[in-house]
Parts: structure tokens; C-alpha cells; sequence
């Protein structure tokens, strides 16, 4: 029960620097969601591929699933270079970086 008083006087005590760090934890976890959202489009167009079995119609299906999943993924990767260069210019915050994992 000590962990909602805590919350609760914290909410009040907000500042800016906490609002861009919540931001960058934000883009960070979409990123890394958008990122393995695209790799398992990859997967799927490349499933896809090869149980066409070489009918022309599935297989141009299949290299279209997985270019726009390539697609997605550079435009992410992109995204997130630019918020992380915007970051560090600024000044305001550290940029969005991976959290280590335990």
C-alpha cells in the first residue's frame, strides 16, 4: 500500500524534463513495436513466397509484403533517428534509447 501515496504525491511534482523523458519511453516502446511489426510482415511475405509454389500471382504477392515491410521498417528506422537527432539538439532530454535487458 506504500507504493500509491508515492504515486500520487509524484503526479503533482511533474516537470518538463519528465514529460520528455515519458515522451522518449513513448517513441522508444512504439519503434521497437512498429519494428517487430514489420519484421513479422517480412515473415508472413516470405511464408507467403515460398508456399506460392511459383504460381505468379501469390509470388508477386508475396515480394510485395515483404518490400513494404522492408518499406516500414527503414521509414521507422528513420523516424527514430531524426526524434533521437531533434533529442540531442534540443537539448531538453537524453534521445529515446533501447533499455537494457536483465
Amino acid at each position: 500500500m506504500t507504493l500509491l501515496p508515492s504515486l500520487r504525491d509524484r503526479a503533482y511534482d511533474l516537470k518538463w524534463d519528465d514529460f520528455i523523458e515519458i515522451l522518449g519511453s513513448v517513441i522508444n516502446f512504439a519503434a521497437f513495436l512498429g519494428a517487430g511489426i514489420a519484421l513479422l510482415f517480412f515473415i508472413w511475405g516470405a511464408i507467403q513466397y515460398i508456399l506460392a509454389a511459383g504460381v505468379e500471382e501469390k509470388t508477386e504477392t508475396a515480394k510485395k509484403t515483404m518490400l513494404y515491410a522492408l518499406i516500414g521498417l527503414v521509414v521507422m528506422l528513420a523516424a527514430y533517428v531524426i526524434v533521437g537527432y531533434v533529442f540531442r539538439e534540443a537539448g531538453v532530454a537524453n534521445p529515446p534509447t533501447p533499455s537494457p535487458s536483465p
